[in-house]
C-alpha cells in the first residue's frame, strides 16, 4: 500500500512539472514574437514615417527610408490563427508576410498614430501645417499562446509608444 501510495504521489508530481514546463515554454514562445513584432515596428517607424495618405483603421502604414510602403495589420484569413503580417512593397504592390509564428493567436492589433493630422503636410490656406508635433504611434497587441491545454494556455498584452526620428520640414 506504502509502494503504492509513492508511485501515485511520485506520478502526479511528475505531470505537474511537465505541465509547468509546457506552460513555461508557451510563454517564452509567446513573449518572443510579441517583441519581434513590437521591436519590428519600433524599427520600421524610426527610420522611417507614418503614410499618412494610406492609414487606415486596420492597417498602419509607413514609408521606409527609401520611400518604399511597408504596412502592418493583423489577419485572419493568411494565417491560422490569427496573425500579424508585415507588408513591403513599391508602386501599390505589398507582398505580405507572418511576423508572428502558429504558436500565437493575435485576439488584437490596434495602433493609435498622433498627431492625427499629417504634421509634413501644408495647409496653403491657413499658412500652417496640418499639425505641429513629433509623429508617434501607440501600438496594443493581445493574444495568446496555442500550445498547451485549453484552460492553461499564457496569455499577454504589450502596448509602447514609438517616435519617429525623421520630422522634416
Amino acid at each position: 500500500a506504502l509502494f503504492a501510495i509513492t508511485t501515485g504521489l511520485i506520478g502526479d508530481l511528475f505531470m505537474v512539472a511537465s505541465r509547468q514546463q509546457v506552460s513555461t515554454r508557451a510563454r517564452v514562445r509567446l513573449q518572443s514574437d510579441l517583441q519581434l513584432v513590437i521591436e519590428t515596428i519600433a524599427r520600421e517607424l524610426r527610420e522611417g514615417t507614418i503614410d499618412y495618405g494610406e492609414l487606415q483603421a486596420d492597417e498602419l502604414a509607413m514609408r521606409d527610408a527609401d520611400g518604399r510602403a511597408v504596412r502592418f495589420r493583423r489577419s485572419t484569413t493568411a494565417c491560422t490563427p490569427a496573425c500579424v503580417e508585415i507588408g513591403r512593397g513599391t508602386n501599390g504592390s505589398i507582398s505580405w508576410a507572418p511576423l508572428t509564428g502558429t504558436a500565437v493567436n493575435v485576439r488584437s492589433f490596434a495602433f493609435r498614430v498622433a498627431p492625427a493630422a499629417d504634421p509634413y503636410a501644408w495647409d496653403s490656406a491657413r499658412g500652417v501645417y496640418g499639425a505641429d508635433a513629433q509623429p508617434r504611434v501607440t501600438v496594443a497587441l493581445d493574444a495568446v499562446s496555442t500550445i498547451g491545454r485549453a484552460g492553461d494556455r499564457p496569455d499577454a498584452h504589450v502596448q509602447t509608444t514609438i517616435v519617429s526620428r525623421v520630422y522634416r520640414r
